[in-house]
């Protein structure tokens, strides 16, 4: 039980303060650093005193951003004079500002739509909203800054209970079919998507960065054609040769060139996504992707979807790193898509299948012999012979 003294110590404030603080309408957060102030001044009988803010802040345990906006907020109201970090409390209370405010229905509402107007947009493209105007529970979402993304703020509120700080929430994108290119301001819920950890959302950024890039090398291509189209039709008699030459010969069109060009390019984004998917499922470590991965990615595209082969490299991992499975044996990405393995694809591309194929059985040993679809095995070589993890 505490039992505080007067003889231990107090704080001498004048009875005609107290009464008119009585009459000023402040926030909590207000108050707080103003008694903090006033402890540090008058609690040692000083007028004024070097405060710094990370005093204010083990003080009353706001936030660094919050102290700074509130002093701030307390010296336009006359209550504190501020000369750096100089600070006093101001006692001529005729001076001070919003004195007696009548909180009408009016002044309810716009103080309301105010805090509901507190979003900004971040450099980085994503929204923020401040936390004091969402519900407490998912205040605990804040940044340092007091802010909550607004894409956060709607996925927990789907879910009905804050994300964890590990918890990822990524924006699908419509842009491209492999909903690759995200737009951090469309916070539509069906545009949001949960992921677990942010190694998953690494091979969306990955995508992204890459497809931006083919999108401004697929822009100067364009220049080029359209610049030679131009400097063909500046000059006569070149006019006349290139339609001489369209009529006569089989030259592909500027349209079919920049067709082909655009085919390209999203072949190169289908290589790419395959190759950061297979990354980072951490089966085999790639540092690059090769001609002979694209070659097999072609290949396989012939028989099977990318959702397939997505798939199919899904289950491998999962079957490799099991340990309920005896399977271990680690192929890397051309070896798994290529023909000569005995169609790896459709051998993984049913788990439950796969499951069933290369379980562990109790009491016959770690392997068993030859199991249906699996013909890998070599002779005199076992399939959960070690492989590490070389890099290319």
């Amino acid at each position: 039980m505490a039992r505080p003294q007067l003889e231990d110590g107090h704080t001498r404030i004048a009875n005609e303060i107290l009464e008119h603080l009585i009459k000023m309408h402040l926030s909590s957060n207000q108050w707080q650093v103003l008694l903090c102030i006033i402890r540090k001044t008058y609690g040692f009988h000083k007028k004024v005193d070097y405060i710094a803010n990370f005093q204010i802040v083990e003080a009353t345990g706001l936030c660094k951003a919050v102290v700074s906006r509130t002093l701030h907020c307390l010296s336009d109201m006359k209550l504190i004079d501020r000369k750096g970090k100089f600070i006093g409390f101001q006692k001529d209370w005729e001076s001070w500002q919003m004195l007696a405010v009548s909180l009408t229905s009016e002044t309810i509402e716009t103080h309301i739509s105010k805090r509901q107007e507190r979003r900004i947009v971040r450099s980085d493209g994503y929204i923020g909203i401040w936390r004091g105007s969402v519900e407490p529970e998912f205040q605990s979402m804040a940044t340092k800054q007091g802010y909550i993304l607004e894409h956060r703020l709607i996925m927990a509120r789907l879910l009905g209970r804050p994300l964890d700080a590990w918890e990822v929430v990524h924006h699908k994108g419509t842009k491209y079919p492999l909903g690759s290119l995200e737009d951090k301001g469309d916070n539509r819920e069906e545009n949001l998507e949960l992921l677990p950890l942010q190694a998953a959302h690494m091979p969306s950024i990955l995508a992204q960065q890459r497809i931006k890039k083919l999108e401004s090398e697929l822009a100067e291509l364009r220049t080029i054609v359209d610049g030679d189209e131009s400097k063909q039709n500046s000059h006569p008699k070149l006019a006349i040769q290139s339609t001489e030459l369209a009529e006569s010969s089989t030259k592909v069109s500027s349209p079919a060139v920049a067709q082909k060009i655009k085919d390209t390019i999203q072949k190169k984004g289908i290589y790419i996504i395959l190759f950061d998917l297979w990354n980072s499922l951490n089966i085999y470590i790639h540092k690059k992707l090769t001609s002979d991965m694209s070659k097999v990615i072609d290949s396989a595209r012939s028989d099977y979807s990318i959702k397939e082969i997505e798939q199919a490299m899904r289950n491998y991992a999962e079957i490799v790193k099991g340990a309920e499975y005896y399977f271990n044996h680690r192929w890397t990405m051309a070896e798994f898509l290529s023909r000569r393995n005995s169609n790896n694809i459709e051998r993984f591309l049913d788990l439950e299948t796969a499951k069933s194929n290369f379980k562990k059985e109790a009491g016959r040993g770690t392997h068993r012999r030859n199991p249906k679809g699996l013909e890998g095995a070599k002779q005199g070589g076992s399939l959960g012979d070690s492989i590490g993890k070389p890099l290319d």
